[in-house]
């Protein structure tokens, strides 16, 4: 079971032209705020932003989103081959 003080929590607003991400740690302390485009090639410069972050820190990273309207699903089926996940959360 992983200690929740070696996660780097990314929580994913998504919306129709554009998600933002922010990064916390388990003490809820905002570490990094990204946005990028609602589009397959941004979402592995996400990916990379959030596993350089994470390598930084020592942390393993774990992803939630925050999906209304179905904007993130392409995000989220693309999760399995161009972001290193842990775990989703949809909220």
């Amino acid at each position: 079971m992983q200690k929740r003080e070696n996660l780097l929590y990314t929580g994913i607003d998504l919306h129709k032209e554009s998600h933002t991400a922010v990064m916390v740690n388990c003490w809820n302390e905002k570490l990094e705020i990204v946005v990028i485009e609602n589009k397959p090639s941004d979402f592995k410069k996400l990916a990379e932003k959030v596993k350089r972050k994470s390598n930084h820190l020592g942390f393993e990273p774990i992803y939630g989103l925050k999906n209304a309207y179905g904007y993130g699903r392409s995000l989220a089926v693309r999760g399995s081959v161009q972001i290193s996940v842990t775990t989703y959360i949809c909220l």
